[in-house]
């Protein structure tokens, strides 16, 4: 958002160049994790449909206790993805930071 709040404007021309270098990595990262909500919940669904198998007999009992692994596991792997993605973003994020607290905070300006 900081970003995009001093982008293309004349005030913050002396901005622009370190804004763009930030903006586009993270416009890329944000195209990237918005499929992940979908994917997160359909994950985590299908961990708990495992959930729910029967469980009297031990062939049930097993089956259940390989799709609940299973089912973790998937869950698990968006998150992970999550991570790796979002830990892609600290050099531009620090651009951005940077910018805007001298933007917003006038006694950060000398900074």
């Amino acid at each position: 958002m900081a970003g995009w709040l001093t982008f293309g404007y004349k005030k913050f021309a002396h901005l622009d160049a370190s804004m763009r270098q930030a903006i586009q990595p993270l416009h890329e990262s944000v195209q990237k994790l918005v499929p992940l909500i979908d994917a997160d919940t359909n994950a985590f669904s299908a961990y708990m449909a495992a959930l729910k198998l029967p469980h009297e007999t031990p062939e049930q009992k097993a089956r259940r206790e390989e799709a609940v692994e299973a089912g973790l596991m998937k869950a698990i792997e968006v998150p992970m993805s999550l991570m790796h993605a979002v830990n892609g973003c600290w050099a531009a994020l620090e651009i951005v930071a940077a910018m805007g607290m001298k933007v917003a905070c006038p006694m950060f300006r000398s900074v």
